[in-house]
């Protein structure tokens, strides 16, 4: 019965680990980071910073502002473009 219960903590506790890690990785999309009370911006924009916005955008539909921690450039002028006239058609406020 000992070996029973302690095979169920060890169950336990290893799915609720994998679940608060699975957490952290849903909250990151490419260079964009969702916190507590904001989404943080850090890395260059690219072909793949669109995507991964959209994919933010869906899964945290009422964004208002983006911090900009760290963005030395784009590699991709075309996506910056349009993730800029995203930003500013829903009237996202962007903050360096």
């Amino acid at each position: 019965m000992k070996k029973m219960k302690l095979m169920v903590c060890i169950v336990a506790s290893t799915i609720i680990i994998f679940s608060m890690i699975s957490c952290k990785e849903s909250r990151r999309f490419g260079i964009f980071n969702v916190l507590e009370d904001r989404i943080e911006m850090n890395g260059e924009i690219d072909a793949k910073t669109l995507k991964d916005f959209e994919a933010l955008e869906k899964a945290y539909p009422h964004i208002k502002t983006i911090h900009i921690v760290n963005c030395k450039g784009s590699l991709d002028d075309t996506a910056n473009i349009k993730l800029s006239k995203k930003n500013h058609d829903k009237k996202i406020d962007i903050h360096g």
